[in-house]
């Protein structure tokens, strides 16, 4: 019970106190909460040491110190957990259910750590993760080194095939409210505030890593990296998820990342500070909208597997390039749109090469629409459908559509699936470097706008497009 009726700090206000409410304050002398008590009996409130038996928490719990759920022991929340002891770790070596409306409050520097084969974290549809701390560097006193040591923020590390994971894609197709009224995943920040993410490293290659129907902001990082087996890929798997005011999804090593939408409805990585990253790593992205993200939209390097996609996107609006790749592989780059990005539209350095690129728009964006190595042009098909256009030239790059890096000065490249058909803002301006298709007739045109428009499931547009070409056209010389 309080014994007092306010609470002082550095800040030199005064914050009343009720009864039954907890009071942090941080080793800066700062307050950070009041919290309400929610328990009726004190002694079942605070929890920390090892849970060495299956138990199920009904009632708010208070992580008062280190807590370890021991091997091959199941944890059942069902409640509000708060983390209020600062630098908390959360082990996880057994099961931990974190159910429907249950929440995870992570606070002050805390860390959950999934540790081994068979430690799992298993995230329920409806249930709730929060953190509220960002690492940092330690301040030191003036006249010291430049920085002190970093302190890691609130985070959850799932390692050597410990797993965190919602349920997979037959049981959310099986739930009840199915598409539509599943009650989401939540992954949120407390208070606004950044905190440091999820890290999944060495992952069991034998368990795909799901997060289906998640709402997923306020972290700077979702990752996989590291793998110590070389025969397989962890497996990070983004279903019906959005991402949005955070930072990066990264994988590395080896590992995959799929991210997928539905065709009927997109998934959003929106608003972030970062990227979709991979380095020597494979992604299959389709059905999702990358769009008004600080940096590139995608950033690619460095993976020769012929099983990397991306397919059915929404590249635009983000603060750098749309797509950007490295001595990358595409094994298909179809039916994307790319537009109205700060910088290039796609860069794709040495070694970026395709296997299928067709069903493409890139139109509007600051610098050159494509720039590319030499053997990174794929667009000679005659039915790729490859629209590329600008509205607004401008100096510099902006002046062109597409730019050959390299040109060898002998070998064209072949554009004749793209609507270009003269060197007018081309890199090199010289008809030697292209080969063209001619005149595009506007009925072709017609064609492959609606053809793009299905594909990027504009389905009245693409309806009216093909009617006005069946109206006027389907008795003309060139129909016949």
């Amino acid at each position: 019970h309080n014994d007092f009726f306010s609470v002082k700090t550095r800040d030199g206000d005064f914050t009343p106190i009720n009864v039954h409410q907890l009071v942090c304050i941080n080793k800066h002398g700062v307050l950070n909460e009041i919290s309400p008590i929610y328990f009726s009996h004190w002694e079942d409130r605070f929890v920390s040491g090892e849970i060495n038996e299956d138990t199920t928490w009904d009632t708010p719990k208070l992580i008062t110190g280190n807590v370890t759920i021991a091997e091959g022991v199941t944890l059942n929340i069902n409640s509000h957990v708060f983390f209020y002891q600062a630098q908390s770790e959360f082990k996880i070596n057994g099961v931990v259910n974190l159910n429907a409306d249950a929440q995870l409050d992570m606070k002050y520097e805390s860390s959950i750590i999934v540790d081994g084969i068979g430690a799992k974290l298993l995230l329920d549809w409806g249930s709730t993760i929060t953190g509220s701390t960002s690492g940092y560097y330690e301040t030191l006193a003036p006249g010291e080194q430049d920085r002190g040591m970093w302190i890691p923020g609130d985070r959850i590390i799932a390692k050597n095939g410990g797993i965190i994971t919602t349920n997979n894609t037959i049981a959310f197709e099986a739930h009840t409210g199915y598409p539509d009224d599943v009650p989401k995943v939540n992954i949120t920040s407390d208070y606004g505030n950044i905190w440091d993410g999820i890290y999944i490293t060495n992952p069991d290659v034998n368990e795909p890593y799901w997060f289906i129907n998640c709402d997923i902001s306020g972290i700077k990082e979702l990752s996989m990296t590291n793998n110590d087996n070389v025969n397989d890929y962890g497996k990070l798997n983004l279903h019906s998820t959005n991402f949005h005011h955070a930072g990066n999804i990264t994988v590395r090593d080896g590992n995959k990342l799929t991210y997928r939408g539905t065709d009927a409805e997109n998934c959003e990585f929106t608003n972030n500070s970062g990227s979709i990253r991979s380095y020597e790593a494979l992604v299959d992205l389709e059905y999702v909208t990358i769009q008004n993200n600080d940096e590139h939209g995608l950033y690619l390097y460095e993976a020769s597997e012929e099983e990397s996609s991306v397919k059915n996107c929404i590249i635009n609006s983000n603060g750098a390039s749309g797509a950007v790749s490295s001595s990358f592989y595409y094994d298909y780059f179809t039916g994307n749109h790319i537009e109205g990005n700060d910088k290039f539209g796609m860069l794709c350095y040495e070694n970026t090469l395709f296997g299928e690129f067709n069903n493409v728009q890139i139109h509007n964006n600051g610098f050159a629409e494509y720039v590319g190595d030499h053997s990174s042009f794929k667009m000679g098909g005659f039915s790729s459908n490859i629209f590329i256009s600008d509205d607004d030239y401008g100096a510099g790059p902006d002046q062109y559509l597409l730019m050959n890096s390299n040109w060898d000065g002998i070998n064209p490249v072949d554009i004749r699936g793209t609507n270009i058909h003269s060197i007018a803002h081309l890199y090199p301006a010289d008809s030697d470097a292209w080969t063209f298709s001619g005149e595009v007739p506007e009925s072709q045109e017609m064609l492959m706008a609606a053809a793009l428009d299905f594909a990027n499931h504009n389905y009245e547009s693409a309806r009216e497009t093909l009617q006005l070409l069946l109206s006027e056209y389907l008795y003309s010389k060139d129909a016949i």
